[in-house]
């Protein structure tokens, strides 16, 4: 299941403000903040309207942010006609809004205020974008007389020949006021006048997800082991608005995704129990495999939306690593992972396992915090490391080599030994550099490099396999030019040459007239030769895996086991989605069918298919056990790219 949504939360507030009027802030002692001034810098014109109170001179009282809301802008409904005839020297306001903008860590807009007449309404300190709509239009000059702010400077302005203008009002502090006035409009449904909007500025509210303890309430941990009724508690900074919490946190919304549904966590829930204005206790008779409560919507008692995420939750069995004989399919457990791990990789001698963990941290929960996890698997102790960029190789020895690219997009080499500390090497730019591949010895690179004004007259792109030394010593540009299908022209994105274990060749799959072909390039001799000028089923695109055998012996392409001598084909595979796992003596090739699906082994020589469960496999022992992550929930887990 795979989750990929940035939120957009509008929401158009009712409750009407009857009544409400800027006198509600306190205005004990005279305020310092500037005189009105026009938006466009004019002087306003005469109004018979009185004065406005003057703005809060400290922390004002907030108020509701449902400032009159009476009008058409849900559902179609019409805006009654105001008492007056509207026109072009006192047009009919058909609405005033304020959306409060980048609140989330993902921007956007979190809530929008609408209002018709004068009241006071909460906004927050980020920042505001206010717009208004008249008709009929009244034109600029009308603008520059007619609207006033005060306490605050735009940022940026602008109005339309269609009758509508927007401020871009900066961001500010908690306990700040500032006021917008419209001076002598029709407001709907009623008489002229002036409609003025005193916005008093407050801290956001956030959200907790609790977790009862021996000692307590405390923050909760990303994996509960539980299979019974399961009591949570949410936590508020503020006083809420209770049904606007109850409504956000029973969300029944399923959308659907490249893999499936999103989880329908919310009708688990058996229980919404307020402890106090600011604590909500959610209780789940039989938690679901990943339990992720939004606040998204929730707002406190003056109106402000909760924009923080709460963290994901997963319930039942934790992920854990099995070593498995691919000759019987029985295993045996190691360790416990987290269960928000994304992908693995395991060192030669399977004695080192590398994680990248999405932590479904509270804060943003559609950009997880990336965790990179070295676990030793003998003892189960793990430590945090940097992010080993990507087209890792890992030695024998332990050491990891990875390449990045720094600000000039110079190719970055960093060696890193078991104990953390690492050097690194900048290779020399080249003109086009499009790919980068490590030799298994981490000595060589090979690199695909544009063919500069290449004149191929058709839908192909031209590159130069060029092998450098990652000492950025030396580099060699083979002769041939190989032509790759262009991502994006034709939908087609074929495949990264893929080192033979000896370092000698580099396997690479091709489109040719006859179907996807297999090229192999041998650095002895110079030159790029066609293995296979046709692998049937094969699809053409980055699903189908390249792998080669530890002895250098076999090549795995897609559903096909082939000769890397003769390029025949030696066994039929199942339809893996990813690179084989090998055993160290070349004899068993462990695939994946499915995405956290079904793996199977299979023996090169003999042909011995044995079903090992589901789960994701990530390497080898150096006895020859697969190593395969289990996790029950995995179905449950959010997928993001790495």
């Amino acid at each position: 299941m795979r989750k990929f949504r940035g939120s957009i939360a509008i929401l158009l507030l009712t409750a009407a403000l009857a009544g409400c009027s800027a006198a509600r802030s306190p205005a004990a002692t005279p305020s310092a903040t500037p005189p009105a001034t026009p938006v466009s810098g004019s002087e306003p014109a005469p109004s018979s309207a009185a004065v406005p109170a003057p703005l809060p001179a400290g922390p004002c009282t907030p108020g509701n942010s449902a400032v009159d809301m009476t009008v058409g802008l849900q559902g179609g409904v019409a805006s009654p006609r105001p008492k007056e005839e509207p026109s072009a020297a006192r047009p009919w306001l058909l609405y005033l809004s304020v959306d409060q903008l980048g609140a989330n860590p993902g921007g956007g807009v979190t809530g929008t205020i609408y209002a018709i007449r004068s009241g006071t309404a909460t906004v927050p300190p980020g920042e505001l974008l206010l717009r208004a709509n008249l008709t009929p239009a009244p034109g600029q000059a009308w603008f520059d007389a007619h609207v006033t702010v005060e306490g605050i400077t735009p940022t940026q302005q602008s109005q339309s020949d269609a009758g509508g203008f927007e401020l871009r009002l900066p961001a500010g502090k908690a306990g700040e006021a500032f006021r917008v006035t419209l001076r002598d409009v029709l407001p709907s449904g009623g008489s002229a006048g002036d409609v003025s909007i005193t916005f008093c500025r407050s801290a956001v509210p956030s959200a907790t997800l609790l977790y009862q303890t021996g000692d307590g309430w405390h923050p909760a941990p990303s994996q509960l082991k539980t299979s019974g009724p399961l009591t949570l508690r949410v936590a508020f900074t503020a006083p809420m608005d209770r049904q606007s919490v109850e409504d956000a946190l029973r969300q029944t919304k399923v959308e659907w995704h490249n893999d499936g549904p999103l989880p329908r966590t919310a009708r688990a829930i058996g229980s919404l129990t307020w402890v106090d204005d600011r604590t909500v206790a959610v209780t789940f008779p039989e938690p679901p495999g990943v339990l992720a409560l939004s606040p998204s919507g929730a707002r406190d008692a003056g109106g402000l939306f909760v924009t923080n995420a709460l963290p994901y939750i997963y319930t039942g069995e934790p992920a854990y690593l099995e070593a498995v004989n691919p000759a019987t399919g029985k295993g045996r457990r190691l360790l416990d992972l987290p269960s928000e791990v994304q992908g693995a990789r395991v060192s030669p001698d399977g004695r080192w396992l590398y994680l990248d963990v999405a932590r479904m941290q509270a804060g943003n929960e559609y950009q997880p915090r990336w965790q990179q996890l070295l676990y030793e698997v003998a003892t189960g102790k793990s430590r945090e490391v940097t992010p080993a960029g990507w087209n890792q190789v890992w030695l024998p020895n332990g050491e990891q080599v990875s390449v990045t690219l720094d600000a000039q997009q110079h190719a970055v080499v960093t060696r890193t030994d078991a104990a953390g500390n690492g050097q690194q090497t900048v290779l020399a730019t080249l003109p086009g550099f499009e790919r980068f591949l490590l030799s298994p010895d981490a000595n060589r690179a090979a690199l695909l490099v544009r063919v500069e004004g290449d004149p191929a007259p058709d839908d192909m792109q031209a590159y130069h396999l060029v092998i450098a030394s990652t000492d950025g010593k030396s580099q060699t540009t083979l002769p041939e030019v190989v032509r790759f299908w262009r991502p994006g022209k034709d939908g087609l994105r074929l495949y990264d040459p893929v080192w033979s274990p000896d370092g000698t060749r580099l396997a690479f799959t091709q489109n040719s007239a006859a179907g996807v072909a297999v090229a192999v390039a041998d650095l002895a001799a110079g030159h790029v030769r066609t293995l296979a000028p046709s692998v049937s089923q094969l699809r053409g695109r980055s699903l189908d895996p390249v792998s080669w055998s530890p002895d250098s012996r076999r090549l795995q392409v897609g559903p096909a086991l082939l000769s890397a001598e003769t390029g025949q084909e030696q066994r039929r595979l199942t339809d893996p989605v990813g690179p084989g796992r090998w055993s160290p003596d070349s004899q068993w090739l462990v695939e994946q069918t499915d995405d956290w699906g079904a793996v199977r082994a299979t023996n090169a020589a003999g042909g011995q298919s044995v079903a090992l469960g589901e789960g994701l496999p990530v390497g080898f022992t150096a006895a020859g056990e697969a190593l395969i992550i289990r996790w029950a929930g995995s179905k449950d887990r959010m997928i993001f790219g790495i």
